[in-house]
């Protein structure tokens, strides 16, 4: 009986050993895809920094992109040469927002800078009759998208005063004074 207790002990440290070396190899497979998602995202969003979505507005910039038909004018002091820009609207409707892609990375900051600086902007400073507010959005991934949406929602349950997204990286803060948290996975929201 023993001999054969001996053996089960030797079965079961072969069988633990697999197990940890399975384990192992788990662990490190998580890790490298976890590794490839970011350089994927990375280059995602390379791409990405020198688009931005429109909304509300169909002239966006001085110019005239001939390739979709669409003019561009806004009253913010930013001129945009046609070759300097590719824009198309991202669904049929007439009032869809626009996705401007800038040959630049500098023109984009430049662009949302003085949007900034101009305050609200409307629809007439578009050249349109019109109230309605017109908005400048950084074009996310679709990851990120859903990772923003959350920190929007952890923002209004938790009466965070902040949450934005600049240069394709989601940031949420607090209150004025407090310190911003960037946000680079759902499990970041969840530690707040």
């Amino acid at each position: 009986m023993s001999i054969s207790f001996d053996e089960l002990q030797k079965e079961n440290k072969k069988i633990k050993s697999r197990l940890e070396e399975k384990s192992r190899d788990s662990h490190n497979a998580e890790m490298r895809i976890s590794e490839l998602e970011g350089k994927i995202g990375s280059i995602v969003e390379e791409k990405l920094e020198k688009k931005f979505c429109n909304n509300e507005c169909s002239k966006t910039g001085t110019g005239e992109d001939r390739r979709n038909g669409i003019q561009y004018y806004w009253d913010i002091g930013v001129s945009i040469a046609p070759l300097d820009f590719k824009a198309s609207r991202i669904s049929q409707a007439a009032n869809s927002s626009i996705l401007l892609e800038l040959n630049e990375r500098n023109t984009r900051n430049l662009i949302l800078k003085k949007r900034k600086e101009a305050g609200v902007l409307k629809m007439e400073n578009c050249g349109y009759s019109g109230k309605n507010n017109v908005y400048f959005n950084e074009d996310l991934t679709r990851a990120k998208q859903e990772l923003f949406t959350q920190a929007r929602k952890i923002k209004m349950e938790r009466e965070y005063k902040f949450a934005w997204v600049r240069n394709g990286q989601i940031y949420i803060r607090k209150t004025e004074e407090g310190q911003a948290v960037l946000i680079k996975k759902l499990t970041d929201l969840n530690d707040l």
